[in-house]
């Protein structure tokens, strides 16, 4: 296999590992359930982590520090709220254009919709992506950061 550096060739195509469910796990499952949105933009407009908080910020009123945002799935936004009533808040109007233009969509998190969304580490859900779980499955390694 020329070209191929050898630690791919030595790695197995396929391979599973069970990690049992935490407490940690748990506490995620719920916080997401009840404090989390998925959130996508308009047809081909790129927005970055800190300009769709903004624009929650300003839209809705949310305080800047109560709203935590990640990338999810591609295009897609993952947005926590510290204040659940923040999260109704945003669910009570589903579709934000911004003054400059902007256009966001909202929906809640949901695990059995959100399972099919591969990430970082596919078939992990996204309230099992603790630190623990993640080195369990990918071995002793540094982890930079855990979305």
């Amino acid at each position: 296999m020329a070209g191929v550096p050898s630690d791919l060739v030595s790695r197995p195509e396929l391979s599973y590992c069970m990690v049992a469910g935490t407490v940690e796990v748990e506490r995620l499952h719920v916080l997401y359930t009840v404090r989390s949105v998925v959130a996508w933009t308009g047809e081909g407009q790129h927005v970055d982590l800190n300009t769709i908080a903004d624009d929650v910020h300003s839209a809705y009123r949310i305080h800047r520090n109560d709203i935590q945002v990640t990338k999810y799935h591609l295009e897609n936004f993952f947005l926590t709220f510290t204040i659940h009533g923040d999260r109704e808040a945003v669910l009570q109007e589903p579709r934000l254009v911004t003054r400059s233009g902007r256009e966001y969509f909202f929906r809640p998190w949901d695990e059995k919709k959100n399972a099919e969304a591969a990430d970082i580490i596919e078939g992990v859900p996204m309230h099992a992506r603790t630190e623990d779980s993640v080195a369990k499955l990918i071995g002793p390694c540094v982890l930079r950061a855990l979305h």
